[in-house]
């Protein structure tokens, strides 16, 4: 994953942030470790990242991840993030619905104004994880199969520990998207000096449980080959979007085929979808019109 350095304050620039996963049955696994570990230019430590390497070292290893990715055929999944939507959805937007909701209160009651801050990271794991099950569902029912019955372990390294709850919350989200959700607001009494609490269910009709195949997550306490393959790939992968962001401007939609042509693994990258919610959501926003419509690029 190359994290992204989203805040509180408007960001300057283009930054973004990518995260990889590497999709391959369990039964590929040990070989694809094995080619790779195999190639490297130095063994994995607890700290192991490609940026801390020399030139010739990254290239080496960038060889070796991308040469096992191409001869096991395996299926790349992407998902990026740019700092700028992130600090619109995240930020902008919830404090200009406090503003309103304020606004629309008649009585003594004055709302709180305390909320999550919602950390990028794991936007980008919850992101790239849905992004597999999706995938997997995608397979499962074109093999005429229940992606229910599938399942899927996501392998991620300590680093990413911290984040893997909100994560996983994240993810609870889409598992009940059919189903209400209940949000607990509070507020102070003027009058009568006491602290109030009420509830804003919201309910998105039409939106039935999708079928998506269960997942567990397994924490790899050592340095993983698998990982370091994902973050090798999603290294290589920021930097090309950052060179597609210079050629193109922040008309660009990260998720979208056009956004990978040219990139060293293109023809294994899969789980576009013309409505990706990371592009409305945390793009640059800029192919998007007055009206919520995506401008012809």
């Amino acid at each position: 994953m190359h994290k992204l350095k989203a805040a509180t304050t408007p960001p300057v620039g283009s930054d973004l942030g990518v995260a990889v996963a590497v999709v391959m049955p369990q039964t590929a696994r040990n070989s694809f470790v094995t080619a790779i570990r195999d190639h490297l230019p130095s063994p994995l430590t607890e700290n192991s990242h490609i940026t801390d390497w020399d030139v010739d070292s990254q290239h080496a290893a960038r060889e070796a991840v991308f040469s096992a990715v191409k001869d096991w055929g395996l299926t790349i999944l992407y998902e990026a993030i740019t700092a700028k939507g992130f600090h619109h959805s995240q930020h902008i937007l919830p404090e200009e619905m406090k503003r309103l909701a304020k606004a629309g209160v008649r009585g003594p009651v004055k709302i709180s104004d305390s909320h999550d801050n919602p950390q990028s990271h794991a936007e980008l794991l919850a992101g790239v994880m849905s992004k597999a099950r999706a995938q997997v569902t995608e397979w499962e029912e074109r093999a005429c199969r229940s992606p229910t019955a599938a399942h899927i372990t996501f392998l991620v390294d300590q680093v990413d520990a911290p984040i893997l709850e909100e994560a996983k919350a994240l993810m609870a989200q889409i598992d009940s998207a059919g189903s209400p959700h209940e949000v607990r607001v509070k507020g102070f009494d003027t009058v009568k000096k006491v602290v109030v609490e009420g509830a804003v269910v919201s309910h998105v009709h039409g939106m039935d449980d999708l079928p998506l195949p269960k997942y567990s997550v397994d924490l790899q306490p050592k340095p993983d080959h698998g990982v370091f393959a994902a973050d090798v790939i999603a290294n290589a992968l920021y930097k090309h979007l950052r060179s597609v962001v210079a050629t193109q401007g922040q008309q660009v939609r990260l998720n979208q085929p056009d956004a990978v042509v040219g990139f060293a693994l293109q023809a294994h990258i899969s789980g576009f979808s013309d409505l990706d919610a990371s592009d409305i959501l945390y793009g640059f926003g800029d192919h998007i019109d007055s009206k919520g419509q995506h401008r012809e690029l």
